[in-house]
């Protein structure tokens, strides 16, 4: 149970990791990446940006429909998860600019509004992780708990249960 779990788990954080893949982008030096999402009638939306091998800090900025800075600032790999306000419904630009002079920028992105987030691929990550988790706890447990009684039986010389 204990292996199992963690290859749950594993296999489930593969697969999230696949699906970023999907929503990679390269910022050549001292570019600039700009991505416009539509973003519906709701009050929060969300960005997820991942540039793990990157040294620098990039700039983010988010911009509503009506060209108004909603986000401006600089971020610190190799992850950003943030939610931010959305004043209107319509289309959001987030632009990310990379400041290095030398360095190609590979980032992945995913932007948008709360709901889009929580799509049923990722619900079944979400439980796909959690339920790895659950089975190499439970996995532990069991181990555990076994050895016990298999010390126990020995201190007592009962050996006809032990393989």
């Amino acid at each position: 149970m204990l292996i199992a779990g963690g290859a749950v788990a594993v296999v489930s954080f593969a697969a999230f990791v696949y699906s970023l893949t999907g929503n990679t982008h390269s910022i050549k030096p001292n570019d600039r990446l700009v991505i416009q999402q539509l973003v519906s009638n709701t009050s929060q939306g969300v960005y997820s940006i991942a540039f793990p091998l990157f040294e620098g800090q990039p700039s983010l900025k988010i911009v509503n429909p009506a060209n108004q800075t909603i986000v401006e600032k600089t971020i610190n790999p190799p992850l950003v998860n943030e939610v931010f306000t959305i004043t209107e419904s319509g289309y959001h630009t987030l632009i990310l600019v990379n400041p290095s002079s030398d360095a190609t920028l590979e980032a992945s992105i995913l932007f948008g509004d709360r709901e889009s987030f929580a799509t049923q691929e990722q619900v079944i990550f979400n439980f796909l992780v959690y339920a790895g988790i659950i089975a190499a706890i439970a996995g532990a447990v069991i181990t555990v708990l076994d050895r016990r009684r298999a010390s126990k039986m020995k201190q007592f010389g009962d050996t006809r249960d032990l393989v």
